[in-house]
């Protein structure tokens, strides 16, 4: 009898590990890939960044391209020497979009929603008063979200607001990611930078919003361009007390 629950152990041993159980991509916890900068894994109630300096391979992980709205399903992805590539059918080919893959349980939710282009002067001057600015010549970005999280006719509002890349001279360069709640606006992220220390102009955008635990509060994704730098970093915002704080970054 001993004998044979020696098997049984061995047996049950080799299953745990032919099947992965316990591997990286255990469902008990949730991964983000985003372009060739970001890995970030959820465990433990927090989110922490994942060594990004190895060439990796990725199963099964649900791909979404932000910047056309489009659910691409899931697929097998390798990371080799800074590309990403997307299997299809039997082969692997490079990936031409910024990518957006996430591993998690069917509670995370990525959100299509409406941009609008055009904002009133008045949500405009609300929102810039809250970090200090009275004025500008031109603005790059006025760009208005509206999301209905939970489908109850009651929608969230975004606001990316921006003059970084404004062909007038400024007397200032501001870039700001604000929401509108109970009556008032509220800044996630900003940033100003004076016409002395133009290199550190920084643009902010939302790249996507996502709920990655189901309870209809959501999470945004910032994608930030440097004026003096290639590429975009992103960090990830979720709501503290009626605050948006940030999560992670992968900076």
């Amino acid at each position: 009898m001993k004998k044979y629950a020696i098997i049984l152990f061995v047996v049950l041993l080799y299953l745990v590990i032919s099947l992965g159980i316990g591997h990286i991509d255990s469902s008990s916890k949730k991964y983000i890939y985003i372009d060739t900068n970001v890995r970030w894994e959820y465990s433990n109630k927090k989110w922490n960044n994942i060594d990004r300096s190895n060439n990796i391979e990725l199963k099964n992980y649900h791909v979404y391209a932000p910047y056309i709205d489009q659910d691409q399903g899931k697929h097998d992805l390798r990371y080799i020497d800074g590309e990403w590539y997307i299997k299809e059918t039997n082969d692997y080919v490079l990936y031409d979009n910024i990518l957006l893959a996430y591993k998690a349980n069917n509670k995370f939710k990525i959100y299509e929603y409406d941009r609008e282009y055009e904002i009133s002067k008045s949500e405009i001057t609300d929102i810039l008063k809250k970090i200090g600015i009275s004025g500008y010549s031109a603005l790059s970005t006025s760009d208005k979200i509206k999301i209905d999280s939970n489908d109850d006719g009651d929608s969230e509002y975004f606001y990316i607001i921006s003059n970084m890349f404004s062909e007038s001279n400024e007397s200032s360069y501001f870039s700001v990611v604000a929401y509108y709640s109970e009556g008032d606006y509220k800044i996630v992220k900003s940033t100003i930078t004076k016409t002395d220390n133009l290199i550190n102009k920084t643009s902010f955008n939302i790249f996507a919003i996502i709920d990655f635990d189901g309870d209809n509060n959501l999470e945004i994704i910032i994608s930030e361009e440097k004026f003096s730098l290639l590429g975009n970093e992103y960090s990830l915002y979720g709501l503290d007390d009626g605050e948006y704080i940030e999560l992670v970054s992968s900076y």
